[in-house]
């Protein structure tokens, strides 16, 4: 694996930092399991998921970049959301550590985007900005916070996606309509099945 960074040239930085964070996340979603058993049968699945993430780090394929993106984001704002909910952190510390991840995983996965850097930067402000903010707003819905971690989780894909298709110049009326089509839809039924509560 060090062979493959080291023939990456300038991306190899961000070729560690997609990795770093995806152990991250994997960390994350395993002290959220709520029993040794769980956590036993995540690390025996999570094994070859790691593997695979870890060998195909230079791979630029469009599948392999939005799965890498899904698995880490999801984690990692599942355990910053359980980080609130069970230790009541600080929302000022909370934000900027999320903005910190948001900003590094966008432009981890903007490397191999046809822009300049600069663009690559603004556009990674942008969605860490506009993700967080939503996360703040999130954060006062009545759920619990698996669910709320699902919204958030959904905001910062959408806008991640938005971002990368538009990009490369891809991002259409009707690949918009889809996906937040696809997203309302999986919202919609999670808060149906979730339990309405009143938080004093």
């Amino acid at each position: 694996s060090w062979r493959t960074l080291k023939s990456l040239g300038e991306e190899k930085v961000w070729a560690l930092v997609r990795s770093s964070l995806l152990y991250l996340s994997w960390a994350l979603l395993f002290f959220l399991m709520p029993s040794p058993t769980l956590q036993g049968v995540y690390i025996f699945i999570s094994i070859p998921v790691l593997y695979l993430g870890q060998q195909l780090v230079a791979y630029t394929g469009e599948t392999v970049l939005i799965t890498h993106t899904i698995l880490t984001s999801f984690g990692v704002i599942l355990g910053a959301v359980a980080w609130e909910f069970y230790f009541h952190a600080s929302g000022l510390v909370m934000s900027t550590v999320l903005f910190v991840l948001y900003l590094l995983l966008a432009r981890a996965t903007y490397v191999f985007v046809p822009q300049t850097s600069q663009v690559r930067l603004v556009a990674s402000v942008l969605v860490a900005l506009c993700s967080v903010e939503l996360y703040i707003a999130i954060l006062y819905l009545p759920f619990h916070y698996t669910v709320i971690g699902f919204l958030a989780f959904l905001a910062f894909y959408l806008i991640w996606l938005f971002t990368y298709y538009w990009q490369y110049g891809v991002l259409t009326f009707a690949r918009v309509k889809f996906y937040l089509l696809i997203s309302a839809i999986l919202a919609f039924g999670l808060l149906l099945a979730t339990p309405w509560q009143l938080v004093s």
